[in-house]
């Protein structure tokens, strides 16, 4: 058996969608997160949605899938690094997270390197913030006071948070 090294490495994070889907009851996120230096031109990268509580430093991570095909733009190259196979999107459920608050993550491993970086709106994407589904409220907040306007996830059990989308 042998065992192989995973290199963590620079990434780029991206926020293309974060969206509520009311019959669902799902949030669906895309974008991108390129892992610098390192070619990323196959679609054979695994992509996780880390969530991290707050308080106690536990995390939870969803399967995010690869965006293969209808991908809003090429992202070409750099350096010699092609990283056009670095797009994400999927959906999924916060029905079984506790009550709390959480940090978002976006996390891809390729080969033997891995990206993880915070999940964040830098550019000011309109973003379902406020949601409910049978168990629980959700609300997305952009921290609006940091220059990479990191997004965290409140969870409440209940109808406490009311619903709206907002940027």
């Amino acid at each position: 058996i042998t065992e192989q090294t995973i290199i963590q490495k620079k990434g780029e994070f991206y926020l293309n969608e974060l969206t509520w889907n009311s019959t669902t009851k799902k949030y669906t996120i895309s974008g991108y997160l390129i892992i610098l230096n390192t070619q990323n031109n196959s679609n054979n990268a695994t992509y996780k949605l880390i969530i991290k509580n707050k308080a106690n430093g536990q995390k939870q991570e969803i399967n995010i899938a690869p965006w293969t095909s209808g991908v809003p733009y090429n992202l070409g190259k750099e350096n010699g690094y092609d990283y056009s196979g670095s797009w994400f999107k999927g959906e999924f459920s916060l029905n079984n997270i506790a009550s709390g608050d959480y940090d978002l993550y976006m996390k891809t491993i390729k080969d033997n390197n891995y990206s993880e970086e915070k999940v964040t709106n830098l550019f000011n994407k309109t973003i379902s913030r406020r949601a409910e589904d049978n168990t629980n409220g959700y609300n997305l907040k952009v921290q609006l006071s940091l220059a990479s306007k990191e997004i965290e996830l409140n969870v409440r059990k209940g109808d406490l948070i009311t619903s709206s989308t907002s940027s």
